[in-house]
């Protein structure tokens, strides 16, 4: 007579060529989480069970083209985020406040590489350099 666990050890050798319904709730798991034992927690499975599963070639595969996606998933929201800070730094360029402008001004030359620290090579009026102190001690 076979226990549930010998049943769940036969399924996952049946299945070494595709994934079980277990593998794959994990998976759909993983990117909502902060950790796989999360995910293995969320997905009810244990960690020596996600653990041998790493050992199946299949498995290990997926896992792996899955954490690939969730990268490129993350890293494109970065970029779009970074849009979004540009636009709005440049935006910040057309305000009627002066000091607004001006910090605006000085944070897109900074990020440009063009801070205070760097000799560009050009000097600046003796009103801009007020300024540029003024904002300094803001």
């Amino acid at each position: 007579m076979s226990t549930p666990r010998d049943d769940m050890r036969q399924n996952e050798a049946v299945s070494e060529n595709r994934l079980t319904h277990c593998q794959y709730r994990f998976l759909a798991e993983l990117p909502f989480c902060q950790s796989e034992m999360e995910a293995a927690r969320k997905a009810r499975v244990g960690k020596s069970t996600v653990s041998r599963w790493k050992q199946n070639p299949v498995f290990a595969d997926a896992l792996e083209r899955t954490r690939e996606a969730n990268l490129a998933a993350s890293r494109e929201r970065l970029v779009d985020g970074l849009a979004k800070a540009i636009e709005a730094i440049l935006g910040l360029l057309d305000s009627h406040d002066a000091n607004v402008r001006l910090k605006a001004a000085l944070a897109v030359l900074d990020r440009a590489g063009l801070g205070p620290e760097v000799g560009v090579g050009f000097s600046i009026s003796p009103q801009l350099a007020e300024l540029l102190e003024r904002a300094k001690e803001e």
